[in-house]
């Protein structure tokens, strides 16, 4: 063997599997905090894996964290050592083979418990013949597993079967009842839709759709929105890498996300504050819908987050956005009635787009949504300085809580009686707009518009 074909093997020994590469970004996720949208997105960027191995891990990513309470349950009844005893590598090596005899049919179990010992010889040998044993006696046991029983403990068994935090549960049944619940957690473990925004500044929406499918990319046009592509094919290509992107063609966003601009309706030539405006997906259709002429002033609470609202901009070809960094919570006497319109899309618990950020349901807590409650309430206070009289004033957040959303919004109305709620086409009954995952198909989204009078 020569040297560089020695080299040659130890690089290719040292690029990771499709399966280890998934048990450590997940780690990084449950221990790190870091966002799974993030994970995924960094490995398409970096491209050590090959466009299979890329698809395994991502699949093995979102799986497990949409069926983590589900595989936990599992298995605690094969393990003879109480999960939070566990190493947590081999915890979640468990929980990733697991998943794949649980939801991947194609892949041999055999295969699966291989792979998953070899991966667990990195921690000793003893933990490699614990794994080995845990997952035989699973494969033994499939199909005779304890479930949970639906009559005894009605919200227990949604907990379980659907991952999702029995304190969640027993809140979204309180508030919406136990069908609509059961429905909207289907859907926050059903694979969401890629959509896009086409940048009509640059390109048609039938110029884009053609360019992608030219690139191997197949769409359709939304119903909801003709300048909005629903992807149905070439998603296993990085979306960085489609020219469409690169040229500045498309935004990928939601379609509820495109629903809050729409609602706002800002014209050519106006002034416009985004007070919460990172990552930019609304402030940069403002900007489209705008035609580019006029002004954004686009406001959040740190040079990172407006970092990208800057690369986002130049990417479109966008040049009305002033990126300003500004703490909202900031009253700034120098916006008083300075802004035709205004949007304050709130931080808040996420709620809505568990879908697409399934680690979310794990990460909060009952007391989040009482502490964004107020922060959001005193964003709105301030927000509403900012309008000049005739003026809009958009409050959206990306959450189905209605404490979040309907409360804050009916506790700053009865406050202030110089703003109206206004319909729009998608409203509610009560003027505000409410979408869900499982009734519209998008993320969740609360959106209400108000004009001062």
């Amino acid at each position: 063997m020569t040297m560089h074909e020695g080299a040659k093997q130890n690089n290719t020994r040292r690029q990771p599997s499709a399966r280890q590469t998934a048990v450590d970004l997940l780690l990084a996720i449950d221990k790190r905090g870091l966002l799974s949208s993030d994970a995924v997105n960094n490995l398409t960027r970096e491209g050590a894996l090959s466009s299979e191995d890329r698809r395994l891990a991502v699949r093995l990513i979102y799986g497990v964290l949409e069926q983590k309470l589900l595989l936990d349950y599992l298995l605690q009844q094969v393990s003879r050592t109480k999960l939070s005893k566990i190493d947590p590598f081999i915890h979640m090596v468990l929980r990733t083979a697991i998943y794949q005899m649980m939801f991947m049919d194609r892949i041999p179990a055999s295969a699966v418990v291989n792979e998953a010992v070899k991966l667990s010889k990195k921690k000793g040998q003893h933990l490699s013949s614990f794994v080995n044993g845990v997952l035989r006696n699973f494969q033994r046991g499939m199909g005779s597993f304890d479930e949970p029983v639906r009559s005894e403990n009605p919200n227990g068994f949604l907990s379980i079967m659907y991952s999702h935090p029995k304190w969640l549960v027993d809140r979204w049944v309180s508030l919406f009842g136990y069908d609509f619940t059961e429905a909207l957690m289907a859907a926050n473990n059903a694979e969401p839709p890629l959509s896009v925004r086409v940048n009509r500044l640059k390109a048609s929406t039938a110029e884009v759709q053609k360019r992608l499918e030219q690139d191997g990319i197949i769409s359709e046009v939304s119903s909801i929105f003709d300048y909005a592509l629903i992807i149905h094919s070439g998603q296993d290509r990085a979306i960085q890498t489609w020219p469409a992107f690169i040229g500045g063609e498309l935004y990928v966003q939601d379609l509820a996300s495109m629903m809050v601009t729409e609602i706002l309706d800002p014209q050519p030539g106006e002034r416009i504050l985004d007070l919460c405006a990172a990552p930019g997906s609304k402030t940069t259709h403002m900007a489209e819908k705008m035609n580019n002429r006029g002004e954004i002033t686009a406001r959040d609470v740190s040079d990172k987050k407006l970092q990208r609202i800057k690369e986002n901009s130049n990417r479109l070809g966008i040049s009305i956005i002033k990126p300003q960094i500004w703490d909202g919570l900031d009253f700034d006497p120098q916006s008083v009635d300075a802004y035709d319109r205004v949007l304050l899309d709130a931080p808040c618990t996420g709620l809505g787009i568990i879908r697409r950020k399934p680690e979310i349901r794990y990460r909060r807590q009952p007391e989040d949504i009482s502490s964004l409650v107020t922060l959001q309430s005193q964003l709105l206070e301030n927000a509403s300085h900012y309008v000049k009289k005739g003026g809009i004033m958009v409050y959206s957040t990306c959450s189905i809580d209605p404490e979040e959303n309907q409360g804050v919004i009916q506790n700053f109305l009865s406050a202030h009686p110089q703003f109206k709620l206004v319909g729009t086409p998608w409203s509610d009954e009560d003027g505000s707009v409410r979408l869900y995952p499982n009734v519209q198909r998008t993320d969740g989204f609360f959106i209400a518009k108000m004009v001062r009078v």
